[in-house]
């Protein structure tokens, strides 16, 4: 009787942890997505304004900021599951 309610005990712990690393996955994933489209867009848009030549460096940052954000998503989920 002890041994399976310390197996169910232990099987809610690790489902619970599994949760939270998803969760915790996901959170860094919008996050990291969110905040390097914001920074490229307000710099490409920057760069626009002073070169007059907008909407060009603003849709070509937004393009590479989307690659930069893959392969920061990847290192950070990569040292997370280590």
């Amino acid at each position: 009787m002890k041994i399976e309610k310390d197996k169910e005990e232990n099987k809610d712990y690790y489902l619970n942890l599994f949760k939270y690393a998803k969760l915790k996955m996901t959170g860094y994933t919008v996050a990291i997505t969110f905040v390097n489209i914001a920074v490229f867009g307000y710099v490409g848009s920057k760069i626009d304004e002073y070169l007059n030549t907008k909407p060009g460096f603003f849709i070509a940052l937004l393009v590479i900021s989307f690659p930069i954000s893959q392969f920061i998503v990847y290192k950070k989920i990569k040292n997370l599951l280590k």
